[in-house]
């Protein structure tokens, strides 16, 4: 059983700015330099917590964007923990206005040349505050998603809370480090759910808020 757990740091991240309508936040990964500028934040709770943090693509030995330019996305690998270690790796947005239903969309690919023997595995979390209250952490894409050698759209809807209310998503990517690979992300997007169009993607709804904690435990058995 390997436990990690979500510190206050990473819980009480700076806010973003906040948009009322339409495309609340985009972002294609030409700079990863420039992510923590905007509000996002790179999290990497790996256990031993020596390894990587995620970084610029790497179109040379593992593949190009899906979108943009070659290098275009984030990416994050085995090297998140070190040799025996468990990967916890997390990317979290900015805040975003949730005073109505937003949809988050986004590509996401491993990368299988490595051969037989190595899975990568990931989870999209949601935070949501109302109007005066605390942030509630659920898991929103259930169950957990094994990545495939080619880039993959999956859209992930919130439920609005009213006036006032801010969200956010995280990536998670984590498993062991030995049998771990490669993963890349690229072509975020929030939108109010009326304004979003993505590509055929594949649609997970949201479960249930009702984990109420700034600070959550993150448990997985491997």
């Amino acid at each position: 059983m390997k436990i990690t757990r979500l510190g206050a740091a990473f819980v009480l991240a700076g806010l973003a700015t906040l948009s009322q309508a339409g495309v609340l936040l985009s972002e294609s990964f030409d700079d990863v330099a420039t992510l923590a500028g905007k509000g996002w934040v790179l999290a990497n709770v790996s256990s031993p917590s020596s390894g990587t943090d995620w970084f610029q693509g790497d179109n040379t030995t593992a593949f190009t964007a899906q979108a943009g330019a070659a290098n275009a996305y984030i990416a994050s690998n085995y090297l998140a923990a070190p040799p025996g270690g468990f990967i916890d790796n997390f990317l979290i947005t900015p805040y975003f206005s949730l005073e109505s239903d937003v949809t988050l969309t986004f590509y996401v690919r491993g990368d299988g040349s490595a051969g037989a023997g190595f899975s990568d595995t990931f989870a999209v979390l949601a935070g949501a505050t109302a109007q005066g209250g605390s942030e509630v952490v659920t898991e929103s894409l259930s169950p957990t998603v094994a990545l495939v050698d080619d880039w993959t759209a999956y859209t992930v809807m919130l439920p609005g809370l009213g006036a006032g209310a801010i969200g956010r998503f995280a990536f998670e990517y984590f498993g062991d480090a030995d049998t771990s690979n490669y993963i890349g992300i690229d072509t975020v997007m929030v939108a109010a759910a009326e304004s979003n169009a993505a590509p055929e993607p594949q649609t997970l709804a949201l479960v249930a808020l009702g984990l109420a904690a700034l600070v959550q435990a993150r448990r997985r058995s491997v």
